[in-house]
């Protein structure tokens, strides 16, 4: 081994220095640790991982560098997977998509170092090739850093149904066996006719294809999502109206019934004064059933939330669905009322949904409770047993199957930096949620 083929080495393997760096700008909110500590161990550990993967291929002689490479493309992910917090699909699709790009930067290096150097083949890895595809890694990496940083990081933020993400892996794979495999044996192959620009101007269409791509992607994924939103403030509005009108409902009743009061009082000491008790007692029966109207119930201070939860509370009660519900909001969380509402909308749904298919006697318990700055959700219900789940996950039993109710009350707890627990036992669903209290955007 030589001081020359270990810095040669050096100068091939450096390119998984940038490439870890653009698996992380999506992943700025997703970070397990401190951007300070992460950026140490990335720094720390390519270091290690060039150095040694140099050192291999000095001493075993290898020539194709890229069977060293592979494997260290393995470590560095399993770096990466234990420094970042989200799920397993979103990792491995910014890793393939970073790969991509890489294969884009390598083939054109290739393509440079064909001119320069036409009698050679890829193997030999000469250091124009080096320095011309680590250029193209920085030169796409600054080309896609703003996108990376926010458009990408925010697709990384908000989208939480893995059937896409498994869907979009395919993608950057394809993309990456089709330039690995473009790749020409010798370079006199691409000096014969028109191979050489034909082969440029099909990969640039190709990089061109990659971007446009990822962009669609984010402007699909931006407009459903905002759609949601929308349809999740419009429900609200509902409830709130829903709400309004029991409210004006039961204050039109109270009207008439104490319009009535002095009238009945009258007719009361009438009856008293002939001594006719059971024309009394029938009265104060009628009178009675009258005053049975229910009132809407003041669950805590947030109106959305506490619209909501009437809300609910009447669909439970009309279905015949038993409540024990105990709620305690502070006036001065910090949580916004929209996540609070999406969150517990959630949950009473897939409840009450979930206590209809039980043909027994149906409840529904919940429990909300702030303790040492944190919100505390509990709920429970009984169900027909009949459960489906999608790699571990949960999901819906509705003719639409996406499941996007459950993810959206993950997400919610992912905002907050808490946990959303589903469990079911048998014929008990039940899920359990903790919030920080933290403001959030």
């Amino acid at each position: 081994m030589t001081i020359e083929s270990f810095l040669r080495g050096i100068l091939y393997y450096i390119i998984l220095l940038p490439s870890s760096i653009m698996c992380y700008l999506p992943m700025k909110n997703k970070l397990k640790f401190s951007v300070k500590e992460t950026t140490l161990i990335v720094l720390l550990g390519n270091f290690i991982i060039i150095t040694l993967s140099s050192i291999v291929t000095c001493l075993f002689n290898i020539t194709n560098l890229n069977i060293v490479l592979l494997p260290a493309i393995i470590v560095c992910y399993i770096i990466f997977h234990f420094t970042t917090t989200t799920s397993l699909s979103k990792k491995i699709f910014v890793v393939t998509s970073i790969c991509c790009l890489c294969s884009f930067a390598s083939f054109f290096a290739y393509m440079c170092d064909c001119v320069l150097n036409p009698t050679l083949s890829p193997e030999y890895n000469t250091i124009e090739y080096d320095l011309f595809q680590l250029g193209f890694t920085f030169l796409f990496g600054l080309m896609l850093l703003y996108f990376m940083s926010n458009q990408y990081s925010w697709m990384i933020d908000n989208i939480d149904i893995p059937k896409v993400w498994n869907t979009a892996i395919i993608f950057p794979i394809l993309l990456t066996a089709l330039t690995i495999y473009s790749v020409p044996k010798y370079y006199k192959t691409m000096h014969v006719g028109r191979v050489f620009p034909i082969a440029i101007a099909m990969f640039i269409v190709a990089f061109i294809l990659y971007i446009a791509i990822l962009w669609l992607f984010y402007t699909i994924s931006k407009n459903i999502t905002e759609t949601n939103k929308i349809e999740e403030k419009n429900h609200i509005l509902e409830i709130h109206n829903s709400q309004y009108k029991n409210l004006q409902h039961y204050m039109e009743e109270t009207s008439k019934l104490r319009h009535d009061f002095k009238h009945s009082i009258h007719m009361m000491n009438i009856l008293a004064n002939e001594g006719n008790i059971d024309e009394i007692k029938k009265h104060l029966s009628l009178y009675e059933e009258k005053l049975n109207i229910q009132s809407p119930k003041k669950y805590c201070f947030q109106s959305s939330i506490n619209a909501l939860l009437n809300y609910y509370n009447n669909i439970a009660n009309n279905e015949n669905i038993k409540t024990n519900w105990n709620i305690n909001i502070p006036e001065d969380i910090l949580i916004s009322d929209f996540d609070l509402c999406n969150l517990l909308g959630n949950i009473c749904d897939n409840a009450i949904r979930g206590s209809n298919s039980e043909e027994n006697e149906k409840y529904f318990n919940l429990k909300v409770d702030f303790l040492n700055n944190r919100l505390y959700i509990v709920s429970s219900n009984n169900f027909d047993g009949y459960i489906e789940k999608e790699n571990d996950k949960y999901i819906s039993t509705k003719k639409v199957k996406s499941g996007v109710g459950i993810f959206s009350m993950e997400s919610v707890a992912e905002k907050y930096n808490g946990i959303a627990e589903i469990i079911n036992n048998d014929n008990k669903f039940m899920v359990n949620v903790m919030l920080n209290n933290i403001k959030n955007k």
